[in-house]
Protein backbone atom coordinates (compact mmCIF):
# COMPACT_ATOMS: atom_id res chain seq x y z
CA UNK A 1 0.00 0.00 0.00
CA UNK A 2 1.24 3.24 -1.22
CA UNK A 3 1.43 6.39 0.60
CA UNK A 4 -0.85 8.23 -1.32
CA UNK A 5 -3.52 5.31 -0.67
CA UNK A 6 -3.10 5.79 3.17
CA UNK A 7 -3.32 9.50 3.19
CA UNK A 8 -6.81 9.38 1.07
CA UNK A 9 -8.35 6.85 3.67
CA UNK A 10 -7.05 9.18 6.33
CA UNK A 11 -8.68 11.86 4.29
CA UNK A 12 -12.06 10.31 3.72
CA UNK A 13 -12.46 9.56 7.66
CA UNK A 14 -11.61 12.35 9.04
CA UNK A 15 -14.09 13.72 6.53
CA UNK A 16 -17.15 11.36 6.94
CA UNK A 17 -16.27 11.49 10.63
CA UNK A 18 -15.43 15.36 11.28
CA UNK A 19 -16.99 17.00 8.18
CA UNK A 20 -20.17 15.37 6.49
CA UNK A 21 -22.31 15.07 9.52
CA UNK A 22 -22.55 19.19 8.80
CA UNK A 23 -23.81 18.41 5.16
CA UNK A 24 -26.79 16.37 6.26
CA UNK A 25 -29.91 16.69 4.84
CA UNK A 26 -32.79 15.36 6.82
CA UNK A 27 -30.22 13.65 8.68
CA UNK A 28 -29.05 11.69 6.04
CA UNK A 29 -25.12 12.16 4.67
CA UNK A 30 -23.33 10.79 1.88
CA UNK A 31 -21.13 7.82 2.62
CA UNK A 32 -17.66 8.45 1.30
CA UNK A 33 -15.93 5.29 1.95
CA UNK A 34 -18.83 3.40 -0.53
CA UNK A 35 -17.74 5.88 -2.83
CA UNK A 36 -13.97 4.92 -2.82
CA UNK A 37 -14.59 1.35 -2.44
CA UNK A 38 -16.46 2.04 -5.72
CA UNK A 39 -14.11 3.87 -7.56
CA UNK A 40 -11.04 2.11 -6.37
CA UNK A 41 -13.00 -1.15 -7.30
CA UNK A 42 -13.64 -0.24 -11.21
CA UNK A 43 -9.91 0.71 -11.77
CA UNK A 44 -8.16 -1.96 -10.51
CA UNK A 45 -8.30 -6.04 -10.11
CA UNK A 46 -10.55 -7.65 -7.65
CA UNK A 47 -7.43 -8.92 -5.23
CA UNK A 48 -6.03 -5.61 -5.07
CA UNK A 49 -9.62 -3.97 -4.72
CA UNK A 50 -10.90 -6.07 -1.94
CA UNK A 51 -7.89 -5.63 0.30
CA UNK A 52 -8.39 -1.99 0.10
CA UNK A 53 -12.44 -2.65 0.25
CA UNK A 54 -11.92 -4.17 3.47
CA UNK A 55 -9.57 -1.65 5.48
CA UNK A 56 -12.21 0.99 4.25
CA UNK A 57 -14.72 -1.26 5.94
CA UNK A 58 -13.09 -1.90 9.12
CA UNK A 59 -12.47 2.16 9.46
CA UNK A 60 -15.78 2.91 8.72
CA UNK A 61 -16.48 0.27 11.55
CA UNK A 62 -14.31 1.83 13.86
CA UNK A 63 -15.66 4.96 13.14
CA UNK A 64 -19.48 4.34 13.36
CA UNK A 65 -21.81 2.96 15.95
CA UNK A 66 -22.24 -0.02 13.93
CA UNK A 67 -21.48 -4.06 13.98
CA UNK A 68 -17.80 -4.49 14.02
CA UNK A 69 -16.77 -6.29 10.45
CA UNK A 70 -19.72 -5.91 9.06
CA UNK A 71 -19.26 -2.84 7.00
CA UNK A 72 -15.88 -4.95 5.67
CA UNK A 73 -17.69 -7.49 4.75
CA UNK A 74 -20.44 -5.49 2.60
CA UNK A 75 -18.01 -3.01 1.20
CA UNK A 76 -15.87 -6.27 0.41
CA UNK A 77 -18.41 -7.43 -1.31
CA UNK A 78 -19.90 -4.68 -3.35
CA UNK A 79 -16.50 -4.25 -4.61
CA UNK A 80 -16.15 -7.88 -6.08
CA UNK A 81 -19.42 -7.38 -7.55
CA UNK A 82 -17.89 -4.04 -9.18
CA UNK A 83 -14.88 -5.56 -9.96
CA UNK A 84 -16.76 -9.04 -11.64
CA UNK A 85 -18.65 -6.00 -14.39
CA UNK A 86 -15.89 -3.15 -14.38
CA UNK A 87 -14.78 -4.26 -17.77
CA UNK A 88 -18.44 -3.50 -19.18
CA UNK A 89 -19.19 -0.44 -17.70
CA UNK A 90 -17.90 3.04 -19.12
CA UNK A 91 -16.09 3.41 -15.48
CA UNK A 92 -15.19 7.35 -16.04
CA UNK A 93 -18.83 8.23 -17.44
CA UNK A 94 -20.58 10.65 -14.64
CA UNK A 95 -23.76 8.92 -15.17
CA UNK A 96 -22.35 5.20 -14.84
CA UNK A 97 -20.51 6.66 -11.51
CA UNK A 98 -24.65 7.74 -10.61
CA UNK A 99 -26.06 4.61 -11.46
CA UNK A 100 -23.50 2.27 -9.79
CA UNK A 101 -22.84 4.73 -6.54
CA UNK A 102 -26.93 4.66 -6.23
CA UNK A 103 -27.22 0.75 -6.78
CA UNK A 104 -24.41 -0.31 -4.66
CA UNK A 105 -25.71 2.28 -2.00
CA UNK A 106 -29.00 0.88 -1.72
CA UNK A 107 -27.49 -3.00 -2.39
CA UNK A 108 -25.05 -1.91 0.97
CA UNK A 109 -28.36 -0.34 2.99
CA UNK A 110 -30.96 -2.79 2.71
CA UNK A 111 -28.48 -5.64 3.39
CA UNK A 112 -27.43 -4.05 6.77
CA UNK A 113 -31.27 -3.34 7.49
CA UNK A 114 -32.11 -6.74 6.88
CA UNK A 115 -28.87 -7.90 9.30
CA UNK A 116 -30.35 -5.65 11.88
CA UNK A 117 -33.89 -7.25 10.99
CA UNK A 118 -32.89 -10.75 11.54
CA UNK A 119 -31.27 -10.57 14.44
CA UNK A 120 -32.97 -7.66 16.49
CA UNK A 121 -36.60 -7.36 17.09
CA UNK A 122 -36.99 -3.39 17.36
CA UNK A 123 -36.18 -2.29 14.22
CA UNK A 124 -38.45 0.91 12.57
CA UNK A 125 -37.98 -0.63 8.82
CA UNK A 126 -40.21 2.01 7.14
CA UNK A 127 -37.89 4.94 8.46
CA UNK A 128 -34.67 3.33 8.01
CA UNK A 129 -35.80 2.16 4.59
CA UNK A 130 -36.66 5.65 3.01
CA UNK A 131 -33.21 7.15 5.14
CA UNK A 132 -31.63 4.10 2.85
CA UNK A 133 -32.59 5.72 -0.05
CA UNK A 134 -32.02 8.99 0.47
CA UNK A 135 -28.35 8.31 1.53
CA UNK A 136 -27.98 6.63 -1.88
CA UNK A 137 -29.46 9.14 -3.59
CA UNK A 138 -26.98 11.51 -1.73
CA UNK A 139 -24.30 8.91 -2.51
CA UNK A 140 -24.83 8.94 -6.27
CA UNK A 141 -25.30 12.82 -6.48
CA UNK A 142 -21.59 13.87 -4.74
CA UNK A 143 -20.20 10.78 -6.19
CA UNK A 144 -18.91 12.44 -9.94
CA UNK A 145 -17.27 15.04 -7.89
CA UNK A 146 -15.37 12.45 -5.71
CA UNK A 147 -14.17 10.54 -9.10
CA UNK A 148 -13.06 13.62 -10.00
CA UNK A 149 -10.91 14.24 -6.85
CA UNK A 150 -10.07 10.58 -6.84
CA UNK A 151 -8.59 10.54 -10.33
CA UNK A 152 -6.35 13.25 -9.96
CA UNK A 153 -4.97 11.58 -7.93
CA UNK A 154 -5.16 8.07 -9.77
CA UNK A 155 -1.28 8.07 -11.01
CA UNK A 156 -0.36 8.73 -7.54
CA UNK A 157 -2.45 5.12 -6.45
CA UNK A 158 -0.58 3.25 -9.16
CA UNK A 159 -4.07 2.69 -11.25
CA UNK A 160 -3.72 3.23 -14.73
CA UNK A 161 -6.19 4.26 -16.97
CA UNK A 162 -6.71 0.95 -18.51
CA UNK A 163 -6.13 -2.28 -17.44
CA UNK A 164 -5.31 -5.41 -19.38
CA UNK A 165 -4.97 -9.09 -17.67
CA UNK A 166 -3.50 -10.94 -20.65
CA UNK A 167 -0.57 -12.45 -19.97
CA UNK A 168 2.64 -10.80 -21.32
CA UNK A 169 5.31 -13.21 -23.29
CA UNK A 170 8.64 -11.80 -24.40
Amino acid sequence: MNITLICILFTITIFQTAVIPHLAVLGVTPDLFLIFTIFYSLHVEIKRGAIVNWICGILKDIFSLGFFGFSAFLLVLVGYVIGLVREFVFKDHPLTQVLITFISGIFYGFSYLAFLFIFFEDVKLTGMAQKTLFSALYSAIVSPLLFFLFNIFRSKLKIGKSLTFEKKYY
